[in-house]
This record gives C-alpha cells, sequence and structure tokens, in this order.
C-alpha cells in the first residue's frame, strides 16, 4: 500500500487549471475528536482546485486508513490531490509544519490544526482572488474563537486593537511592533502564503520546536516583506491548542513552558538588533515582553507549588514587569483600571476614624495591630497611585492612537 502511493507520488504530474491550485495542510496531534470537522470544512470549499496534505505527528489515536476512506467519501470533484501521513517520532510543530508544506505543489497555501475549521464554504475562493489582485505574498485574515466543545464566542483575532494598529504598517514599523509586546500580533491559523515565497524566506526555523510563526514574522519582516492584512473572518480557532492533545497534564504543561520560553528567547535575540537600530525605550520594552512571557510561564505552570517566601520574593523583583504587563493589557484590550476597592477601603478608614475608633493603638497590647493596619493602608495608597498612573498612561496611548488615525 505504502509503495503503490509512493509510485503514484512520484508519477504525479499536475493537470492544466483555469484557477491555481490551493494547498492546505492539516497538522494533527492527539485530534483525532476534531480533525473530521477540520476536513469537513474543507472539503466543503467551493474553490475549483484544491490539494490537502494531512501531516501526524505520532499521536497515539491517528488513524491515516480511517482518515482516507472518510475523504474518499466525502470528497468532491475540485480535491485535485490528498496526502495522509505520519511521522515515525514526533518532532515538534516546526518541523511538522515544514514536512508538511514540502510536500504541497499548490501556488498559495496555508496550515491549519486539527481542532480548528475554516469560516464558511467561499475562504479559499476569497483569499485568492485577494492575494492575485494585491500581488500579495503573505496576508493575515480574522479568526472567531470557539470554546473547547464548539460553542460560538464573541473573541477575534488578531484583536480589534492590534488588527487596526498593524494594518497598513510598512515592513519595518510591523517589525518593531511584534517586539514591543508579549504577544504574537499576527495570528498564525489566519495566515495565507505564496509558496514560493515561503521556500525563498528559507521556511520555519527549526531551532524552535513549538514556536514556528513568530520567528517566521520576524524574519519576514526583517527582510523588508510586510505583511497584509484583511478584515474577513477566515478561521474558526478552537481555544486550547496543546491542551487539546489528548496527553497528561504534565506533559501538556511542559509543551506549553517550553513554547512561551522559546518566545521569550525569540525576543531577547533581537535585543542587539534593537540597540543597534531602535530606541532604549523600544529596547526596554523588548526585554520587559521577554521578561512578561517567562512571568507568565511561571504564573501558569509552576506557581501553584511555589512557597510563599518564593512567591513575594518573585513578585518584588518583577514589580516593574507587572506595571507593564497591566499597562499593555488595558491598551490592547481597551480595558481601565478600576479602584474600587481602594476607594471602599479608604472610605471604611476614613468612617471608622470619624467615629472615634482607634485604629493605631500603639500600647503594648496594639502594636502588632497598627502595624498591621498601617501596612495595609500603605499598600492600598500604592495600588491607588500606580491605578491612577496606569489610567492616564492608557488615555495618552489611546489619544495617540486616534490622532495616528489608526
Amino acid at each position: 500500500m505504502e509503495q503503490q502511493r509512493e509510485r503514484e507520488q512520484s508519477t504525479w504530474q499536475e493537470p492544466k487549471r483555469s484557477r491555481p491550485l490551493f494547498s492546505i495542510g492539516i497538522v494533527s496531534y492527539n485530534q483525532h475528536e476534531y480533525i473530521f470537522q477540520c476536513i469537513d470544512s474543507i472539503l466543503r470549499q467551493n474553490y475549483p482546485a484544491i490539494e490537502v496534505i494531512i501531516a501526524d505527528d505520532h499521536s497515539y489515536d491517528f488513524d491515516r486508513e480511517e482518515i482516507e476512506r472518510y475523504i474518499e467519501k466525502h470528497r468532491k470533484n475540485n480535491l485535485v490531490r490528498y496526502e495522509v501521513f505520519s511521522n515515525e517520532e514526533n518532532i515538534g510543530i516546526v518541523k511538522n509544519c515544514n514536512r508538511c508544506i514540502s510536500r504541497m505543489r499548490g501556488d498559495y497555501f496555508k496550515t491549519i490544526a486539527a481542532d480548528d475549521m475554516l469560516y464558511s464554504n467561499d475562504v479559499f475562493a476569497k483569499m485568492v482572488r485577494y492575494m492575485e489582485e494585491h500581488n500579495s505574498k503573505i496576508v493575515c485574515g480574522r479568526a472567531k474563537a470557539i470554546t473547547h466543545d464548539g460553542k460560538p464566542t464573541q473573541d477575534l483575532y488578531p484583536t480589534d486593537y492590534d488588527f487596526n494598529m498593524i494594518s497598513g504598517m510598512t515592513a519595518a514599523e510591523q517589525y518593531n511592533f511584534m517586539l514591543l509586546r508579549p504577544w504574537c500580533p499576527i495570528f498564525a491559523p489566519c495566515i495565507f502564503m505564496r509558496r514560493d515565497f515561503f521556500e525563498k524566506m528559507g521556511g520555519y526555523d527549526e531551532q524552535y520546536t513549538y514556536t514556528e510563526d513568530w520567528p517566521f514574522w520576524i524574519r519576514v519582516t526583517k527582510a523588508g516583506e510586510a505583511i497584509d492584512f484583511v478584515d474577513m473572518l477566515i478561521i474558526r480557532y478552537r481555544y486550547g491548542g496543546i491542551s487539546n492533545s489528548g496527553d497528561n497534564e504534565f506533559t501538556i504543561n511542559h509543551l506549553r513552558a517550553r513554547h512561551y520560553q522559546e518566545c521569550a528567547d525569540l525576543l531577547r535575540a533581537e535585543v542587539p538588533n534593537l540597540k543597534e537600530h531602535g530606541t532604549w525605550r523600544q529596547v526596554l520594552r523588548c526585554q520587559y515582553s521577554a521578561n512578561a512571557i517567562e512571568m507568565r510561564r511561571e504564573l501558569e505552570f509552576f506557581w501553584k507549588d511555589a512557597s510563599f517566601a518564593h512567591k513575594l520574593i518573585f513578585r518584588m523583583k518583577k514589580l516593574p514587569v507587572l506595571f507593564y504587563i497591566k499597562l499593555m493589557s488595558a491598551i490592547t484590550y481597551r480595558s481601565r483600571f478600576h479602584i474600587r476597592k481602594e476607594c471602599t477601603s479608604a472610605l471604611v478608614v476614613g468612617v471608622l476614624m470619624q467615629l472615634g475608633v482607634n485604629l493605631f493603638p500603639w500600647d503594648n497590647t496594639g502594636r502588632w495591630m497598627a502595624a498591621i493596619i498601617l501596612l495595609a493602608i500603605a499598600l492600598i495608597l500604592m495600588k491607588l497611585c500606580a491605578n491612577v498612573i496606569l489610567t492616564l498612561l492608557s488615555l495618552r496611548a489611546d489619544l495617540k492612537t486616534r490622532l495616528l488615525g489608526k
């Protein structure tokens, strides 16, 4: 069976078509529960010439023959070619994507995770038309998120802020924009590319294992190639990512922690270039963004097992980074810093003092109580001042965005 498939591939000749071939690669890892929904969304496409490559990264639940039978049963005449394979060992998302794309023959392509779905039946037709009309090499659309069990949400990716900011930027501006935040504003599931452009750029960087997208966008923009953006829903993005796999919690956390560390290392690797060509503010923000990613890694995967002393020391050391994360989140998601708790606490203290309650009993019996109350008031005032400053900085960024017309 395998020898026959290889023989068919070696003798395959591309037929003449009126429209360019569009290739889509499904990359899967322990996602048997969702992969058929993904395949259905592809087979329903009305584009006239489609190629499907399914690349599994050594899943325990992957059944190639079952998938091939399903495709044969539901395929239409526009499916020009398909190929299904599974790696002999787990090689990671980056190498699996490169291996999948290397088997494609289309002029245009995209990859999709096996737990995601195309948004509508005309996604390929719309994106190919857009790329041909605008002579685009790489385009990013938008995704609407769904829950793990498929229920729709109102969440869009890229977010409205990121999309409005980065659309229309030059390649140099996009490069700087990506380095100055603790997340990637270009959403990988929404990317479409010309295959010859991808090959020219050298493919995904295999020095990373679980992070294929961010390093590639940085390399593309650094080379002077801007990424185009189109405000079009093209993907139903399922929340979960690596956590959708069937591995145990320890393995999942290990993979995600590795991914976060790769993102932090990626940003730090660009600091020398920013020092040479950027400003000190850009260097500082890039370093803070890398620290913020490592903080998220610490809080998500190691925090619950840490001692109280470790948590206290960690927070004190990372206080400027915490300040930065809160500011960036407020700017991106248009949120405001709430001070209701602080104001309520201050009001309670004021009322108690007006009623003559002695909050600071400095005699021998109440000294410790007075010290604790003073410390609590100091912390409340610090948080109140910090939130006021953050609100002003957020409003300043919002005003600057509006003045720039973004």
